[in-house]
């Protein structure tokens, strides 16, 4: 379903989307920290985990691999985030996150962010592919 927040008369339904979303689309220092803290402290902590690892079993460094692959994607959501300056309420703190993130990600902020904004300018409009 596509909520049109032009819409004149929306329904109730829309309205009661809207309003449990709400809270959610304002930036939060707390919760963007939070998420940082809950994101990159196990992907580092699961690295380290794997290289002790090798001395155990291959087997056991590839399990940990794909559950830290999951907090890798998290962590460029994350970045993702910043990139549309939505992590923060800052634009600094997006742009310093925002590289910090891309550098763990090895996505580099400033180019990928550029693209990525143009990628948004253009991809309903198909007299622009």
């Amino acid at each position: 379903m596509s909520i049109d927040s032009n819409h004149s008369n929306p329904t109730v339904k829309q309205r009661t989307i809207m309003s449990v979303v709400a809270p959610y689309q304002r930036p939060s220092r707390l919760r963007s920290n939070w998420q940082l803290v809950n994101s990159i402290l196990p992907y580092f902590g699961l690295l380290v985990a794997m290289y002790f690892s090798l001395a155990i079993s291959y087997w056991l460094t590839l399990a940990i691999a794909v559950i830290a692959a999951g907090f890798l994607v998290r962590i460029f959501i994350l970045f993702h985030d910043c990139c549309h300056r939505s992590l923060f309420k800052s634009r600094k703190a997006n742009s310093v996150w925002g590289v910090i993130t891309g550098i763990i990600s090895f996505t580099p902020y400033q180019l990928w962010q550029r693209k990525h904004n143009i990628h948004h300018e253009t991809s309903g409009d198909l007299d622009m592919r």
